[in-house]
């Protein structure tokens, strides 16, 4: 079996799970996406300078922290995200020093598989069940402003299209 040559961050599908809403974002191009694990453990049988038995128990994924970076600013992806609202098509942040109610949703990913000429077909990453933080940002002089979008995910699917 061959493995697949993925390259470039084609588009992502953000769906809200509770309002269903879908919307599309392609000005993403990075995309860091780090597992959560649950640690494994080790107890060693010594007595003395002898090694009766060990007992190990492996690491075990359950879930995955992503980090986004977006380059153009999309009021629903921010309010998915950071929690915030949008009125009269404005992003309102959400208030200091009071919890918000994040809606989980669903993330896909969508990457190229390439050959040595041309594109042969896409696979998509799907993050179900998300859950988004803060959103980070800067703004600066003379620098294009971009979002850096955190969320987990402990749930995940894998498809060729």
């Amino acid at each position: 079996m061959d493995g697949k040559t993925l390259v470039n961050v084609v588009k992502v599908n953000f769906i809200d799970e509770v309002t269903n809403k879908k919307h599309t974002v392609e000005t993403s191009n990075e995309i860091d996406i780090e597992p959560i694990n649950s640690k494994g453990k080790r107890d060693i049988l010594r007595i003395k300078n002898k090694i009766y038995g060990i007992n190990e128990t492996d690491d075990i994924v359950i879930g995955y922290k992503l980090k986004m970076k977006d380059n153009l600013f999309n009021i629903e992806t921010m309010a998915l995200i950071d929690g915030g609202t949008i009125q009269d098509n404005k992003y309102c942040g959400t208030e200091v020093g009071i919890a918000v109610e994040r809606h989980p949703f669903t993330m896909e990913i969508f990457t190229e598989e390439k050959d040595y000429s041309r594109t042969t077909g896409y696979v998509k990453f799907v993050y179900k069940h998300c859950k988004g933080k803060p959103a980070k940002y800067k703004i600066q002089d003379g620098k294009f402003w971009y979002l850096h979008m955190k969320l987990k995910v402990y749930h995940l699917e894998m498809r060729s299209l």
